[in-house]
């Protein structure tokens, strides 16, 4: 989306399920790509993001989810009020490149100027996601989540939070990381962390 507001509200179910975007320079955004627009995805039953796969050899983010306000103020990503929501498996992927730095982040979700909120879910679920690079010169954040500049996450009064087996691999070197923040503020049920 750009300059547009994207809703979905009121489904039984919502699956985003291995979908794909494959680019040479830049991937963004494997399900959901958002410039300067607003997106709720509230008030559903069950909401899935699997499989899905942001791909480029040289920058990749959001292997579920892109979202940057690209310089504008007030946005906000929210994904509220749901029965269920849930990443699983989810790739940000990048490398092969003849360059001397790239990036990759946020193997399920990156926002970037824009505001993440995570509220009131029955449950809320980040399972094996990942950002990965094959250069070992480059950089991968957030496997789970990347939280760019003036962007603020809330995960607040969910019933069950997981996150578990994100990671972040650049090279053959991997580690278990959910959640990369940039300057910015994470809001954890009441207690802002920075």
């Amino acid at each position: 989306t750009e300059d547009t507001h994207l809703v979905f509200e009121g489904n039984d179910i919502v699956t985003f399920a291995g979908n794909k975007t494959n680019n040479q320079l830049a991937g963004l955004g494997g399900a959901l790509h958002n410039i300067l627009g607003n997106m709720e995805l509230n008030h559903n039953g069950d909401v899935t993001f699997s499989s899905n796969t942001a791909r480029a050899t040289y920058m990749a983010q959001g292997g579920a989810i892109y979202s940057t306000a690209n310089g504008a103020s007030g946005l906000t990503v929210e994904l509220s009020y749901n029965d269920s929501l849930s990443f699983e498996n989810n790739l940000a992927q990048s490398g092969n490149y003849n360059a001397t730095d790239g990036n990759v982040h946020g193997g399920a979700i990156l926002a970037s100027g824009t505001d993440l909120i995570l509220n009131s879910n029955g449950s809320l679920t980040f399972t094996g996601n990942k950002a990965y690079t094959t250069k070992t010169n480059w950089v991968a954040q957030g496997g789970a989540i990347r939280i760019g500049y003036d962007s603020a996450l809330s995960i607040q009064n969910n019933g069950t939070v997981i996150f578990e087996n994100n990671q972040v691999q650049v090279g053959s070197s991997a580690k278990y990381n959910s959640i990369y923040a940039d300057d910015s503020s994470v809001l954890y049920n009441g207690t802002i962390q920075k």
